[in-house]
């Protein structure tokens, strides 16, 4: 199997999130029960088996997915470079200790470090202050256990005007990745910002942040179609065309003619292996 477009997958394990991100694409609602323990592995199994090398955990918030440690083992297990994207707020240091010969890549989202925009964002939850110095916190943990760090931010009508590089110089991630806000099927019209105000945003960044740190950037245009996806319910989807589209489920149909189904552009998926690999 040659398709690029299999190489690296995201894989979502579930809906749940203690976030209420008013833009998470992700997290689209589209409510129903999540996949069993037992058709996740088989859908790991069977992209291992596709020639997936890299495999992405998402959510909502991954870490609310009990079977999470058992799943990044078994990616791991079958040869893939395992990650996960994360608010944060449940990396716990026995679950740092625990998945340090596992898992490869921690990524942050960092959209903001005040406490008002997080929380006109939807970045709040109620058992803890997200603020500028949980960041810090969770970053010094994260570097502690001598994780490879990448820091996800999407550019927003909230975080538009604020200077996040005295945190990143900071943080240093081995990566940092800045997103221009998608907006899906119409929702999260409030959060949109425009092309020229984010490319500002970004070279206002690249600008100010420490040259070590390498930045991709990706425009809501570039995102759409630029990599693959798989929903809760094991079904690859797409928002090309600014609207959801699902495959069959993976279950029915096998890997290959499921990812036939959605729209994954090569370009795109090329520029990010070349930059974000």
């Amino acid at each position: 199997m040659n398709n690029i477009g299999l190489k690296k997958v995201i894989l979502s394990l579930t809906e749940a999130c203690n976030f209420k991100c008013g833009y998470c694409f992700p997290g689209h609602g589209n409510c129903g029960n999540h996949l069993p323990k037992a058709d996740k592995r088989k859908i790991i199994t069977d992209l291992a088996a596709s020639g997936c090398r890299e495999i992405t955990f998402i959510g909502g918030e991954p870490t609310l997915c009990t079977e999470l440690c058992s799943l990044i083992k078994l990616a791991k297990k079958l040869g893939m470079k395992t990650k996960i994207v994360t608010n944060g707020t449940r990396l716990t240091d026995s679950f740092l200790s625990e998945m340090k010969n596992y898992l490869d890549c921690i990524t942050v989202s960092v959209d903001s470090v005040n406490e008002q925009t997080l929380e006109a964002i939807g970045r709040q939850c109620r058992d803890m202050v997200i603020d500028h110095n949980f960041y810090r916190n969770l970053i010094a943990d994260i570097h502690s256990h001598c994780y490879e760090l990448r820091i996800n931010t999407v550019v927003n009508s909230k975080n538009l005007n604020e200077d996040l590089t005295p945190f990143i110089n900071y943080a240093i991630p081995a990566k940092w990745k800045i997103f221009q806000v998608v907006s899906v099927d119409g929702n999260s019209s409030e959060f949109t910002v425009s092309h020229r105000d984010f490319v500002e945003f970004c070279a206002f960044h690249k600008k100010k942040t420490t040259p070590a740190i390498p930045i991709f950037t990706a425009s809501a245009e570039f995102t759409k179609g630029s990599c693959s996806m798989i929903d809760h319910h094991g079904r690859f989807f797409d928002i090309a065309n600014g609207m959801y589209n699902y495959s069959a489920p993976i279950s029915d149909v096998g890997v290959e003619n499921a990812f036939s189904q959605v729209v994954v552009h090569e370009a795109k998926v090329l520029r990010k292996m070349r930059q974000v690999a």
